[in-house]
């Protein structure tokens, strides 16, 4: 095993939380790694943190640079990376100590461009332990695509994977953008030749009080929307496995659907584009049951799928 691995974590007001992030990162049983800390444009005490670190240990580099969002805060550790491989670590997420280690392992023994490990999602103040039994296999893009997109065994979240640094010769994450990995992922994806994939869970996703996704309809995440699903609607490789695509597509929207307030001008277009899906994922064996259940609701009516929608509703 070997090859520098950048880790690249973005920053931003993230004091409570960073140092844990960090920490986690420092223990790692993976010793080949630069460390790359991006404050982006962080007010609170983020900054100082971030230097702090970077005297104590050599592999810690700061970059700090005015805010531009998570997107553009990755795309600046990305161009200062110099490893053979890339890892992203979200600042207010924590990893265990073997995480980077299993990852390069799993990369190099299949000669991939790419490797997954699914995160664990968790609560504040949670831990995750190790596994004691994982499985592997390796995936065709499309059907590491189809998997992605019917959200049966990873999701597309860009860190809990690890990529290799030609990966982005090309590809840049979206500035401005939020949902921005679903955006990239089929890109980066469709990029390899195959895609590595183990069961063992070793990032920690931690769920917290007013998180992106946690948070409620604004209309920068509409407008994020939008122009993901256009995308994914226009990208013709993705013609084989347009099912799973609609599946992905549906539970985006209609999430958006259901948390837009009622007075909004868009709600309606939304609503008649759910409509327009619904038939192929209501009859979709593959699709998950949440999906399925959500397509059916809108044969329902607005008023009376929003009604059962909220009451039912779990992340």
């Amino acid at each position: 095993m070997s090859g520098l691995v950048s880790v690249i974590i973005p920053c931003y007001n993230s004091e409570k939380y960073v140092v844990k992030c960090v920490d986690s990162i420092l223990a790692q049983t993976y010793k080949e790694m630069e460390i790359i800390l991006v404050n982006d444009g962080s007010k609170d005490r983020t900054g100082e943190i971030l230097h702090e670190y970077a005297e104590k240990d050599s592999r810690v580099k700061v970059i700090d640079k005015e805010n531009g969002g998570l997107s553009d805060a990755r795309n600046k550790g990305i161009e200062d990376a110099t490893g053979k491989y890339i890892v992203f670590v979200d600042s207010d997420d924590y990893v265990l100590a073997n995480h980077v280690e299993s990852l390069v392992t799993l990369i190099e023994k299949y000669d991939c461009k790419m490797a997954i490990s699914p995160f664990e999602l968790v609560n504040e103040g949670e831990e995750i332990g190790r596994q004691a039994e994982h499985t592997e296999r390796v995936y065709e893009p499309a059907e590491c695509l189809e998997d992605m997109f019917y959200q049966r065994t990873f999701e597309t979240t860009a860190h809990d994977k690890i990529y290799r640094r030609e990966l982005f010769d090309e590809i840049r994450f979206k500035k401005g953008l939020i949902y921005e990995d679903l955006y990239i992922m089929p890109d980066l994806i469709m990029s390899c030749e195959r895609i590595a994939f183990t069961t063992e869970k070793t990032y920690a996703y931690v769920m917290r009080n007013g998180s992106i996704e946690g948070s409620g309809f604004t209309d920068k995440k509409y407008s994020s929307v939008r122009e993901i699903v256009e995308k994914i609607d226009r990208d013709t490789r993705l013609d084989p496995i347009r099912r799973a695509a609609d599946c992905r597509i549906f539970s985006l929207i209609s999430r958006m659907y259901f948390s837009m307030p009622e007075e909004h001008p868009e709600r309606g277009r939304v609503w008649e584009e759910m409509k327009r899906r619904r038939k192929g994922i209501a009859f979709n064996g593959k699709a998950r049951m949440k999906n399925r259940l959500a397509a059916v609701l809108t044969y329902l009516g607005p008023s009376i799928a929003g009604y059962i929608y909220r009451k039912t509703k779990t992340r």
